[in-house]
């Protein structure tokens, strides 16, 4: 019996215009009265979903930074976190620099207040901009990646540009940081009004840092069985999510790497996907194997 349900946000709980469907917010409420718990698990920041969390009525830890950071809702206290070492996140800021990218690192904000750097004298993209401004955040200049060795508190190494931008980087990056850094590119989230083409998300991990590996990580810390939950998302960084739950989902409208792996696939974002898994779960319809 489903224990734990992990939702994805874009793409999944969100709609395609951002918003959180009344029937999906009602049928989180039914989970809980029926006493499932729920926790979101996020590309984004935690600054970044609060507000969505707060739509959703969702009080749980989210897990935030694609699986980097899991964070107490609404006080946003952390309660775990995986790193990346100094040495690998100056690197791979070093490699990305090289490359005329305009980098953004992403910090857990816990203790120092700042949330992200911009590495280098790249110009951040015009989608990166538009959405720290969307967000409110402070994004603090560093002009040089050494400054990275001795930190502690790097959860991303990111840049944002065209598609078709990544190939030579990408390449650059598996060179120099092997094993000890997780790295892809995927299509971002954006304004359709803002970005004019497709813009991508090139990313670096500890290559530990999977939504699916803190959800393990929280289930050890509060004695949940991990074999209790079920997952839906629709992105590629849900592929790990989807392929080790449990009860695997899928939206309707996701990256055909997630559909690949998926147990089970549900209608899209914008036609209730969510909430046609928490009635299919209540009623039956849908069981976690045992």
């Amino acid at each position: 019996m489903a224990e734990v349900m992990v939702i994805d946000l874009d793409g999944t709980l969100v709609r395609s215009d951002g918003s959180i469907a009344h029937a999906s917010r009602a049928a989180l409420r039914r989970a809980e009265a029926a006493g499932l718990r729920i926790l979101v698990a996020t590309g984004r920041s935690w600054s970044e979903c609060n507000s969505l969390l707060d739509a959703a009525q969702l009080h749980g830890p989210a897990v935030t930074a694609g699986g980097a950071l899991l964070v107490a809702h609404p006080t946003a206290e952390t309660l775990d976190r995986i790193t990346l070492p100094g040495p690998v996140a100056a690197a791979a800021a070093r490699s990305l620099v090289a490359a005329d990218l305009g980098v953004l690192v992403l910090l857990d904000p816990a203790g120092t207040g700042q949330e992200y750097l911009h590495i280098g004298p790249t110009p951040l993209h015009d989608v990166s901009r538009w959405w720290h401004a969307m967000h409110g955040h402070t994004v603090h200049a560093c002009a040089d990646p050494e400054a990275l060795i001795d930190r502690t508190d790097v959860l991303r190494v990111a840049a944002v540009a065209g598609a078709d931008a990544f190939a030579g980087p990408m390449d650059a990056l598996h060179t120099v940081l092997g094993d000890s850094g997780r790295v892809w590119h995927w299509e971002a989230v954006t304004d359709a009004a803002k970005g004019h083409e497709p813009v991508h998300l090139l990313e670096v991990f500890h290559p530990d840092a999977t939504k699916w590996s803190m959800v393990r990580r929280w289930c050890a810390a509060n004695d949940v069985n991990p074999a209790a939950v079920v997952a839906i998302g629709d992105g590629l960084n849900d592929v790990d999510l989807i392929r080790q739950a449990p009860l695997g989902v899928a939206m309707g409208n996701a990256d055909p790497r997630v559909l690949a792996v998926a147990d089970h696939v549900a209608p899209s974002n914008d036609d209730n996907g969510v909430a046609a898994i928490v009635d299919a779960l209540l009623e039956g319809g849908l069981c976690v194997p045992t």
